[in-house]
Formats: C-alpha cells, sequence, structure tokens
C-alpha cells in the first residue's frame, strides 16, 4: 500500500496513514516526554498534525482552511521546553530498530554524516544567523550549516541527528541560560562542528544505532578525524583530499600523491587501481590507527584517480568502494527535503529554536516516507512518492492548466498549419507516447 492521493482509487485518506504512523512508533508519547504540551486552547497533537500535513496538502501557514492562529503555531514551535533533538533521535532509533530486523546480517549497516547549507538569505535578524562559504560553487550565503547523521543500510536512510551550526561571528547572539534546553541548542550551534560531531556520534553509540561504520566526504577526512572516531568505537570509511596530510608506509611519511606514485597499478580497465596498508599518526595520540587506502578510477574521467580510506582493514577493496557507495543516501535526503518538503522555506520565523522545530518536523515526514517505502519495496523514487502524496487540487489544478494548453495546441494546428483531425489525433498520440509512463497515467486520470 503506498502513499498516495487522497482521492486515489490506490490509497487510503493521508490522515489515517499519519495516524497509523505515530499509532505504530509512539510518536506523541515521545513528544510528550521531552516537552510538548498543551499551553493554552489547541492540543499540541492538532498543531503537530497541521503542521506535518502542510507541505502534502499544497498549502502554508497562512493560507491553510483552519481554525489555528498563526500564533498558536509560532508558540508552539518557539516552545523552549520542547527538546526536539530527543525526540528526532527518539522515533528514528524507533524506526531503524524495526527496519533492521528486515535486513539480513550480511549487510553492512552504517551512519553517515555531511553537512548541507540551510539558506535564510534575505533574513537579517534570525537567532544565530551567519554568514557561510558554499563549498560547491564558493559562494557565500546567510544561513546555517546543517549537520546531520543518518542511519542507512544501503536500501533506506533514516536520519537520527541534525544541528544548525551557527559562528562565533554571528551578531545576532543571544545569552540564554544554558541549563535550560534552549540555553544548551545555542551552546550546541557555536560550537565547533567537529566537536559537535563527536558529541552526536556519541549520542548513537549511546542509543545503540546499530551500525559499525561511519561514512563522510572528504570535508572530514583529516588524520584527526578518523583517529578521534576510532576512540570513540566507529569505524570510518571516507573519501581523501589530495593535500600535503602525510600517512605512514612502510616506515616513512609520504603525501597522497607520493604513495600513488610509489605503489604499483593493477592492470588494464580494473575498477580500482591500488591498495595499501598505512598508519594513522597525530600528536595527540600516543599510538597510530591501521587504516587501508584504496585508489580507485573516478566515473567523471577514467584518467584521473581518488582514494577512499577505511580504518577497518579486515574489509576488502571492493567491500570498502561499495560501502562508501551508500554515501550516496545523504545526498538523496538533502535534496528530497529542499525540493519536496519545503526545508527552510516553509517557516521563516526568527527564532532559533522555532528553526529546529520545523527542521525536525521536515525530518519526520521525510521518516514516514522512507518507512512506507520500505514496507511497501515501492521501486519508486522518493519524488514520485511526494507527489503521490499531494492534494488532489493540486493534480487537478495542473490538468486545467494542461488542458488550456492543449487547446492552443491543436487550434494552431489546425488553423495555422492547415491540419485535418486525423493529423492532429495522429501527432497528439505521438507526443503523449513520448510521454514517461507515469506521467501518462496520470493525464488520462486527470482526463477521466
Amino acid at each position: 500500500m503506498n502513499i498516495i492521493s487522497k482521492k486515489s482509487e490506490k490509497s487510503k485518506d493521508l490522515s489515517k496513514k499519519f495516524s497509523q504512523f505515530c499509532k505504530e512508533f509512539k510518536l506523541f508519547t515521545i513528544m510528550r516526554r521531552f516537552g510538548a504540551e498543551k499551553i493554552r486552547g489547541v492540543s499540541f497533537v492538532k498543531i503537530f498534525e497541521f503542521l506535518y500535513l502542510l507541505v502534502f496538502n499544497g498549502r502554508n501557514i497562512f493560507t491553510a482552511n483552519t481554525n489555528l492562529s498563526d500564533d498558536c503555531v509560532h508558540r508552539f514551535l518557539k516552545n523552549a521546553k520542547i527538546h526536539w533533538e530527543k525526540i528526532l533521535l527518539v522515533i528514528a532509533t524507533a524506526v531503524i530498530a524495526k527496519a533492521n530486523v528486515t535486513t539480513s546480517e550480511n549487510r553492512i549497516n552504517a551512519i553517515i554524516v555531511d553537512d548541507s547549507p540551510y539558506m535564510r538569505k534575505r533574513s537579517k535578524k534570525v537567532e544565530l544567523l551567519a554568514k557561510f562559504q558554499n563549498h560547491i560553487d564558493k559562494s557565500f550565503y546567510m544561513g546555517f550549516q546543517m549537520l546531520t547523521l543518518g542511519w542507512t543500510d544501503g536500501n533506506t536512510f533514516i536520519p537520527f541527528a541534525e544541528q544548525l551550526m551557527s559562528s562565533q561571528k554571528s551578531e545576532n547572539k543571544t545569552s540564554p541560560d544554558h541549563r535550560t534546553i534552549a540555553g544548551r541548542r545555542h551552546k550546541c550551534a557555536l560550537q565547533d562542528k567537529l566537536t559537535r560531531l563527536y558529541a552526536l556520534l556519541k549520542s548513537a553509540k549511546t542509543a545503540l544505532i546499530p551500525a559499525k561504520h561511519v561514512l563522510f566526504d572528504s570535508w572530514f577526512s583529516n588524520p584527526i578525524t578518523l583517529m578521534t572516531i576510532k576512540q570513540i568505537g566507529y569505524f570510518c570509511v571516507a573519501m581523501l583530499k589530495k593535500n600535503s596530510t602525510k600517512y605512514r608506509y612502510n616506515g616513512e611519511l609520504f603525501t597522497l600523491n607520493q604513495i600513488y606514485k610509489i605503489v604499483k597499478k593493477r592492470p588494464g580497465m580494473a575498477k580500482w587501481l591500488a591498495s595499501v596498508d598505512v598508519t594513522l599518526e597525530h600528536k595527540d595520540f600516543k599510538n597510530g590507527v591501521s587504516a587501508k587506502i584504496v585508489f580507485c578510477r573516478c566515473k567523471s574521467n577514467r584518467k584521473k584517480w581518488c582514494a577512499v580510506i577505511s580504518t577497518d582493514v579486515s574489509l576488502n577493496e571492493e567491500e570498502v568502494i561499495s560501502l562508501y557507495g551508500k554515501r550516496w543516501d545523504i545526498e538523496v535526503f538533502f535534496k528530497m527535503c529542499k525540493s519536496y518538503l519545503k526545508l527552510a522555506k516553509e517557516y521563516q520565523g526568527q527564532s532559533y529554536n522555532a528553526i529546529t522545530g520545523h527542521t525536525t518536523i521536515v525530518f519526520i515526514r521525510y521518516i514516514s516516507i522512507a518507512w512506507e517505502q520500505r514496507c511497501n519495496r515501492d521501486s519508486r523514487c522518493f519524488g514520485e512518492l511526494f507527489f503521490f502524496a499531494c492534494d488532489e487540487l493540486n493534480d487537478k489544478s495542473f490538468a486545467e492548466y494542461f488542458d488550456v494548453f492543449l487547446i492552443a495546441l491543436i487550434a494552431t494546428l489546425r488553423e495555422d498549419l492547415f491540419l485535418t483531425d486525423e493529423q492532429v489525433d495522429e501527432l497528439l498520440n505521438g507526443f503523449i507516447s513520448r510521454i514517461p509512463a507515469v506521467y501518462a497515467e496520470f493525464l488520462v486520470k486527470c482526463e477521466s
């Protein structure tokens, strides 16, 4: 049974789906446990359900048809007593535990770490707002860096921790009592990113997230990070930068480029070119950490190479490459949240607590869709699943616009090109046949 539109023949009511998810994982019980309560007027359950369903109904806080006032919603999101981080961790842990039951023991689970820009370009007075550089296009933006940790088994990705990182240079810093939840949240946002990462990994260890490996890209892959995470209790698999960092190989220190020149490559068009055992060293650690570096061909340019490091030396080269490939799941997650689930677009408040609450609600939306997809073994992509969850009113609106387009096209073909009805029908049938099957079925449903 898929998450699909409310009036479709193949689905149940979306609100019922949400209620089933909440009941199965005791979402509202967890929220009560971590500070959510009725302050005045409306129950927090109704407010949360309203916010959760907003994006699927194609509405926003201001245009939705509801008895809830804007102040009621803002008051709920800004509530400093709600521990959003714990709510996300506990609900994600419950989903992961159920998902892991259906996962083969031979499959390697992993924790994926990455950060993504959380942009508030037009904002000036948002709490802890800071200026950051986007490492992809080197441009600068105002907002936060969204540090995210998620669990994956290669099939399902479940985010379980997030922190909107600010900067000590932020001009909008506040001084809440650090003994409160809101105060600790502000303090964590101003920490160094790696310090916060270590704390979140320790929380994952305490929560018994079923994974032994941590995956991340080259932005985190310096020796001290790899060694610290190994000390916490996780193996690392990461892409390496081609910089001046040195690794001990055959008793001597070499950079990555120097090791690649020395090592013997495999002949032909092999998937991986070479593999070497090295030792990671740092002045803050008495003992080194053994690691394996696998040199691979770049997919974009077969003449170039890249290197993946693993502190789990028991993995062979194919397993290292395959495990690192699972890191792509978090990129799909970021795309889904920003393009479809309205992350950073749906709510534009100035309170850091409220922005954290909005982010957590978006993550819970994703978790519920990911769980639905896993239960149904649906082969469709997340973007398509999202559109099937949207309100039917949006479908009809699209159908009306498309109908106007077709009428104008048919009139043009008849009047300007002097085509007969048979020729027009033949052209339209050819046009529809070239549309992807899922959209063609959708148009047929709209017409009926």
